[in-house]
C-alpha cells in the first residue's frame, strides 16, 4: 500500500484522525509511514475537511496620528448615561 494511502487511513481514523500536522507526523512515524514534512504538509492542505475548517486570517489596519508638538491633537470619547440613570435625592447613579 502506498504512503498516501496509509496516511489518509490514519488521519481518518476515528480514535486518532482530524489532528494537526505535527501530531500526524509523530503518528506517521509510530506507525512506520515514511513521509516528509513536505509531503505531509502538501497531503494536510489538500484534504476537504481542512478546507473547510481553515482559518480566516484578517489584516487590520489601523491609522495612526502622531504629534508633532505637545497638545496638538486631542481625543476623547463621551458616553451619555441618561436612559440608565436612577435618582436618588441630589445624586445621580448609574447601574
Amino acid at each position: 500500500m502506498s504512503e498516501l494511502k496509509k496516511l489518509s487511513k490514519l488521519f481518518y481514523n476515528p480514535k486518532i484522525g482530524l489532528i494537526n500536522q505535527n501530531k500526524l507526523y509523530e503518528k506517521s512515524k509510530l506507525n512506520n509511514i515514511n513521509i516528509t514534512h513536505k509531503e505531509l504538509k502538501d497531503f494536510y492542505e489538500s484534504q476537504p475537511v481542512n478546507q473547510v475548517l481553515k482559518r480566516i486570517t484578517k489584516n487590520n489596519k489601523f491609522n495612526s496620528f502622531r504629534a508633532s508638538y505637545i497638545n496638538e491633537i486631542w481625543q476623547i470619547d463621551l458616553l451619555i448615561y441618561d436612559r440608565f440613570k436612577i435618582d436618588n435625592y441630589k445624586y445621580i447613579f448609574v447601574v
